[in-house]
């Protein structure tokens, strides 16, 4: 495997009840054989079939554990010894009796589980139970660096004694030092951080401005009763400052240590609801009080984003006059929008100028260089650039091509990874696992150990994995694991076409392009089907179940919540729908539909412009990175849908017509 398979990156995971030791070895290669046999034919998957009778048997044993039948379950878990997901009955067994397991027997089930992700998990679980017993000798024995917040608070209570003291404490600072309430897991460690002073004046004032910034009101109040009586005066007007931000004129910088980062929390609170008094405002104090250059740089930069954002008139002048070494990459990019949302061409190309260099390579701006020399009469200099634009396959580079009349190009790259490579990739018992977890239709735990697979593989493994996702007809895993590799070069398995005759259907009915409806899925989901928001937005299309509702309502259908949503003709058929009456109320135009199906209707409402605008300036300029990204995305991913489907070419040009003023 030495020819898939690198060192694992952790730092990319979004991710009888056990065997001997002796017969663990023994098992692995009776998975291997039985897998390899099955895939030898060249078949990704075996067909549903082929472990039907195993597959029951598996799903009658973990029926007779949970019940506690535990004769008839070891019966059934003997006679699965060769099936793919014998682990997940002894992961099963070992969880259940982790409170009652001596040590040496969770070690020996976590080391039988070594090659899946349940060893992980398994030990994740047992450091819980060690740590809520507080036996800390034996949770140090087991513990590995963890995301859980509780459980790196155990293990720097547990190293409290002795030489590790000094670094327990410093470890614990950091988990305290959070702008959000931490587990209650972490209290008895913060007592003792407390006890041996650690937590400071200095280090309290630290953690109350990082509350006040995550907006965690209630723990800056709790807070500021452990300063000193003399600093919770100014605490709490830091706190009464959230509402009422512009009071903070009255604070001179000079006051106290504090007054520095308050001012800043409080010009940024006023510049989101009113740039141009915060402004206003900073113009004044800073007339009247000298502040240190760090303040007057991170205000400055934070009210010309606020302006620019909300396309006031005065943010270019205000961002032109931003120093340099004051500008980070995202007031350089705002600086080139403002000029580009007021149609100044000499300002888009002297903005440009002052990108950073790896910035002036990026398509986007390379496009935005390009219309201003065309907008300024330099039409040589703009077409030498939309040229070597049209070869790529992006919104920009299909903007480009419309621009110099040339066809579009999807440089469509098929996989190709070696065959051995892909030969034992498929004979991997990971492979199996995640096939029969994705036929009993255990999606989360399918991802799992997919994505523990990838983070073994190097580039050519993971192409090898994109190319038996996509064999199995698993789209959402196909772009998942080529979106890890970083190729995407091939168009067809990074968009497919599941669910065609649903998406063709309602589009039809709708009136709305099938390529649309596609490329909204595809951004929305990636193909998830039960793919579900931290938000509760739901199934192929991200309809939130409230909206859903109201679809509902309109369509005068029957209506169940999520569980309706996560049904994919149901789902297909809504956002459908709701695309078509989002271009309707919009105006009649895609662009400002696609933006509000991201951001809301009533947004792109309030993003219209006073006068008429070119779309493509108004997609640059929307004030939501994400919508801005989206928007692009979907309008890209319509062309190359629009080639998929074999439909006859449609111009990004022709989608997208001048923006309408708003009414």
């Amino acid at each position: 495997m030495n020819m898939i398979r690198t060192r694992p990156q952790h730092e990319q995971v979004e991710t009888t009840w056990r065997v001997a030791p002796s017969n663990a070895h023994a098992v692995r290669l009776c998975q291997v054989a039985l897998v390899a046999a099955m895939l030898a034919t060249g078949a990704a998957r075996p067909a549903p079939a082929a472990l039907a009778d195993d597959r029951e048997r598996y799903l009658e044993a973990e029926k007779a554990l949970k019940a506690g039948q535990l004769d008839t379950f070891a019966k059934l878990r003997a006679s699965l010894e060769t099936y793919p997901l014998k682990p997940y009955l002894d992961y099963a067994q070992a969880k259940g009796d982790l409170s009652r397991l001596p040590a040496a027997r969770v070690s020996d089930a976590i080391e039988n589980l070594r090659d899946t992700p349940l060893a992980a998990r398994l030990r994740t679980h047992y450091l819980h139970v060690l740590g809520n017993r507080r036996d800390w000798d034996r949770f140090v024995e087991f513990y590995m660096p963890q995301r859980s917040t509780a459980l790196r608070c155990y293990f720097a209570e547990a190293r409290l004694t002795g030489k590790t003291r000094r670094a327990a404490l410093d470890e614990g600072r950091e988990l305290w030092l959070h702008g959000k309430s931490r587990p209650k897991a972490c209290d008895p460690l913060f007592a003792q951080l407390a006890k041996a002073g650690v937590l400071d004046t200095e280090t309290v004032w630290a953690r109350f401005a990082l509350a006040m910034h995550a907006g965690s009101v209630s723990l800056g109040r709790y807070l500021m009763k452990q300063l000193p009586r003399a600093d919770r005066a100014l605490a709490t007007r830091w706190v009464a400052l959230r509402s009422q931000p512009g009071k903070v004129a009255a604070l001179a910088p000079s006051e106290d240590r504090a007054g520095q980062p308050l001012t800043r929390y409080a010009l940024r609170r006023l510049a989101r609801k009113n740039a141009e008094s915060a402004a206003e405002l900073w113009q004044e104090m800073s007339a009247r009080h000298q502040y240190p250059a760090a303040t007057t740089a991170a205000v400055r930069r934070r009210i010309g984003i606020s302006l620019a954002t909300g396309h006031a008139s005065g943010a270019l002048a205000w961002l032109e006059n931003l120093a340099d070494e004051a500008a980070d990459e995202v007031t350089r990019a705002w600086r080139v929008r403002s000029a580009i949302r007021g149609s100044d061409w000499r300002a888009v190309l002297s903005a440009y100028a002052r990108l950073k260099p790896a910035e002036k390579r990026e398509v986007r701006w390379r496009y935005w260089q390009a219309r201003a020399f065309d907008a300024l009469g330099q039409r040589t200099r703009a077409e030498k650039i939309f040229a070597r634009l049209a070869d790529d396959r992006s919104f920009y580079g299909f903007l480009a091509a419309d621009r110099m009349g040339l066809a579009y190009k999807l440089n469509h790259v098929p996989l190709a990874p070696p065959e051995p490579i892909a030969k034992r990739l498929r004979a991997d018992p990971a492979i199996a696992r995640a096939s029969e977890l994705l036929a009993l239709g255990r999606i989360v735990s399918a991802r799992r150990e997919w994505f523990a697979l990838l983070d073994t593989l190097d580039q050519q493994g993971k192409a090898a994995a994109a190319q038996i996702a996509h064999a199995w007809d698993w789209p959402d895993g196909a772009i998942l694991t080529l979106g890890r590799a970083r190729l995407y070069g091939d168009v067809v398995v990074r968009f497919p076409l599941q669910y065609r005759e649903q998406v063709t259907r309602n589009a039809r009915r709708w009136n709305v392009p099938a390529s649309w409806v596609f490329a909204v899925m595809r951004q929305e989901s990636a193909f998830m089907a039960k793919a579900r928001s931290p938000v509760g937005a739901t199934g192929l299309m991200q309809i939130m179940p409230a909206t859903g509702r109201q679809i509902a309502r309109r369509l005068r259908v029957r209506y169940r919540g999520q569980r309706d949503l996560l049904d994919p003709a149901r789902n297909i058929m809504f956002g459908s729908s709701y695309l078509a009456q989002l271009q309707e109320e919009l105006n009649g135009h895609p662009a400002l539909a696609t933006a509000g199906y991201n951001a809301g209707p009533h947004r792109s409402k309030r993003w219209q412009p006073p006068q008429p605008i070119a779309a493509d300036q108004w997609i640059e300029t929307i004030p939501f990175s994400e919508t801005r990204k989206y928007t692009r995305r979907v309008f890209a991913y319509e062309i190359i849908y629009r080639e998929r489907m074999g439909l006859p070419v449609v111009r990004l040009s022709e989608r997208l017509k001048p923006i309408p003023a708003r009414s």
